[in-house]
């Protein structure tokens, strides 16, 4: 698959960067590189990309985050060289430590996580995918079902299953997440018969029920989607729910009530809000 990399550039940091960001994972805009304080990339699925798209949000942010911007076409390229130059390691809590291959391995942490993250959305590095691990990390998994909604890299689906998760289902609409999730799950020594990997929307979900759904995903999305997942959910299941902007948490969270689910928990991490809710 083919990719339009967007360059983005502006004379100042703002709160509504964040804004403007979730506006273009809207468009379908999956991951993003922050290139220096006032310049980052977008990166999109070529079929995805709508130029009329950008201009719109171009004037509708002209007040707000004036900005201006170019494309170029991302040919494929060795992506596991390409995130060897820039990709960290995240550690998180103390107890969960996300690294690349390439880098060594620590002994001080109780769980650890090894990805080849490529071109998927969701190594850590994003507010919205700490959030979720972080919450994770206080959870009891142990012998529970689990769907991964949007699973991108895989990885919240690999850390359910290394918290004692019983049987874990990972979806996303991209071949390229599908691809990444199954790469990291054999990568993390993990037995794949364990795993569900399906590629799609929520179309792909199967026709059973789980003790947890985990959605990484967009308000939009999430939002469409909220009705389905309380049918798939078993009584007093959990959802954790993560890439909403703090600004829309109202919105949100008039959502599931309104679809009868309990919020039991929220934090903002960078201007991103997580919530932890149960269906009643």
């Amino acid at each position: 698959m083919k990719y339009f990399k967007i360059q983005v550039y502006y004379s100042e940091d703002s709160p509504w960067k964040d804004v403007f960001i979730q506006e273009l994972a809207n468009c379908g805009f999956e991951s993003f590189e922050d290139v220096d304080e006032k310049h980052f990339n977008a990166f999109i699925p070529e079929k995805l990309f709508d130029e009329k798209a950008i201009e719109k949000l171009q004037s509708e942010f002209q007040e707000t985050f004036p900005f201006s911007w170019n494309k170029e076409i991302i040919l494929p390229v060795n992506w596991n060289e390409e995130w060897e130059k820039n990709f960290s390691p995240i550690f998180i809590e103390n107890q969960l430590l996300i690294r690349a291959p390439f880098h060594s391995a620590e002994k001080n942490f109780r769980h650890e996580i090894v990805l080849n993250p490529k071109m998927a959305f969701g190594t850590g590095h994003h507010a919205t995918t700490y959030l979720m691990a972080k919450n994770m990390l206080s959870e009891q998994f142990e012998n529970k079902s689990v769907l991964d909604m949007g699973c991108g890299t895989g990885v919240l689906a690999v850390l359910a299953k290394k918290l004692g998760a019983k049987s874990v289902t990972a979806i996303d609409i991209d071949r390229w997440a599908y691809e990444n999730t199954l790469e990291n799950i054999t990568l993390n020594h993990l037995n794949i018969e364990d795993f569900e990997v399906l590629e799609g929307g929520q179309e792909a979900i199967p026709d059973k029920t789980f003790d947890f759904i985990l959605a990484n995903i967009n308000l939009n999305v999430l939002t469409e989607q909220i009705p389905l997942y309380y049918s798939h959910l078993n009584p007093n299941g959990l959802l954790y729910l993560s890439g909403i902007l703090s600004s829309d948490e109202n919105k949100i969270s008039s959502v599931l009530k309104k679809h009868n689910f309990k919020i039991i928990d929220t934090e903002i991490l960078n201007n991103w809000l997580f919530i932890k809710c149960k269906k009643q």
